[in-house]
């Protein structure tokens, strides 16, 4: 059966105007923020309502049409692209209401097309609080958010996007409607569906209404920026922070390669001398809660060789600038290289130092320039090979997992695994697991129609 078949079918039941087939149009979905792979869908789908999807899906199994699920194309893993000549995009762009914001419940019900610092936005006016804060919560959407299985820095305190989901209505390869969960934040009733959509890369279901859990709104936060004169020093003081009774939202520490370009753009201190930085957040109750906290901290960096000094940011101005040069790193690497080879790797936290001194060194030996930044707190580490009309030599990335394999460590903290990772992953895991998750996309797709070989072939 022909695409102009399928075309033909789709009118039967979706408007003209969510039926998208013009080159220049669909050229803006043609690649994500990997810039790994590049192809052109043939059709581009905008749904209005779950009725529709459902229709779609089970046209889609009619006519065997892959259908991949887009939000705002911000994966950096190829995950939301497809790999055939001819493949239907699923643009969720129109599913983009917060219907509901419980305070009584402390719950927020949105549609997956919902931006995250949207969602944030509206909890904070009721002076509620959604802690999960990826890179990209600018332009990042929730169901996004869910399908990649997004932390972002403030998950040493208060987790990831999977802690915050309560609830999913999702339309399955079957093209039925499965609603999992809801308002409850506690259950213990059969089998937890729910997170096997966490991280599942659109491969198991189209997720149409999703239900978060809330917070009350911190009182006080407060970022402190400190400085070191080697990344290594600076690695050492992450643990000695968090074992002594000091759990800070977020730690995120810079290396010296990315601080070279953001002192560039940026105003960020020591810009002379400092080889490494960290980014404290904490939080308090009251001013005298914050000073024991920052002499707390400062006890221990400034006991540490390599330190050279310690900011408390006062300015909210300057706070700003700082976090936006931490969330800056990956796009200026993109404009200053032709090649960005990125791996979101996780490892055990006391491991973190061991693994960056690996990585540098057998970098400095393919005479390859890398970066190493992230989230120091929970063992999430972005390596950047940055290249610039070269090609990486394919066993630097070999050796990268093989180095993050022997420290008991993960492919992806963050990120997924979508293609750019998706040969290596039954090196970590074992052929076992990734058959079992073979089996469970089967009894969710059985026709194979969504987001096909991605996670594994």
């Amino acid at each position: 059966m022909s695409r102009k078949d399928f075309l033909t079918s789709l009118k039967n039941f979706i408007s003209s105007d969510s039926i998208i087939t013009d080159p220049d149009i669909i050229a803006g979905y043609s690649e994500d923020k990997s810039t790994l792979y590049k192809n052109t869908p043939k059709i581009v789908l905008r749904p209005s309502n779950k009725d529709e999807i459902i229709k779609i899906v089970a046209l889609s199994r009619e006519f065997r049409r892959t259908l991949i699920c887009w939000g705002k194309g911000t994966s950096v893993t190829g995950s939301c692209l497809g790999f055939e000549e001819d493949y239907t995009i699923l643009s969720m762009e129109r599913f983009n209401k917060i219907v509901e914001i419980d305070r009584s419940n402390l719950i927020a019900v949105v549609e997956p097309g919902v931006i995250t610092s949207d969602l944030k936005s509206e909890a904070q006016k009721c002076n509620l609080f959604y802690p999960p804060d990826p890179a990209s919560f600018e332009s990042s959407t929730i169901g996004g958010n869910i399908a990649t299985g997004a932390g972002g820095p403030s998950a040493v305190k208060y987790g990831v996007t999977k802690d915050y989901l309560t609830g999913l209505d999702v339309i399955t390869g079957r093209g039925e409607e499965l609603k999992l969960g809801g308002k409850v934040v506690k259950k213990s009733s059969g089998y937890n569906l729910i997170d096997l959509f966490v991280s599942s890369e659109g491969t198991l279901g189209v997720i149409t209404k999703i239900y978060l859990k809330l917070l009350p709104k911190p009182l006080n936060i407060f970022t402190i920026y400190i400085t070191f004169s080697d990344i290594f020093y600076l690695l050492n003081s992450v643990n000695l922070i968090l074992t002594n009774n000091i759990l800070p939202i977020s730690i995120e520490y810079i290396d010296d390669t990315a601080l070279d370009f953001l002192n560039k753009r940026f105003n960020l201190p020591d810009s002379d001398k400092s080889r490494g930085s960290l980014i404290i957040q904490i939080e308090h109750d009251c001013e005298e809660d914050k000073e024991y906290l920052l002499l707390k901290i400062y006890n221990i960096v400034s006991s540490l060789k390599g330190f050279i000094n310690f900011y408390p940011i006062h300015s909210s101005s300057k706070e700003r600038e700082i976090w936006s040069a931490r969330r800056s790193i990956g796009e200026i690497f993109k404009e200053n290289f032709s090649i960005v080879v990125k791996a979101d790797i996780v490892v055990p936290r006391g491991c973190i130092f061991n693994v960056i001194k690996e990585i540098k060194n057998f970098a400095a030996d393919y005479g390859v320039l890398v970066s190493c930044f992230g989230h120091a707190g929970d063992g999430n580490i972005h390596i950047n090979y940055l290249c610039d009309k070269k090609i990486l030599d394919p066993s630097i990335i070999q050796n990268t997992y093989s180095i993050v394999k022997k420290y008991g460590g993960l492919p992806s903290g963050e990120h997924g695994i979508g293609m750019v990772k998706r040969d290596i992953l039954s090196d970590f895991i074992g052929g076992s697991q990734i058959s079992i998750m073979k089996e469970i996309k089967k009894i969710f797709d059985p026709d194979n129609i969504l987001n096909k070989s991605k996670i594994f072939s």
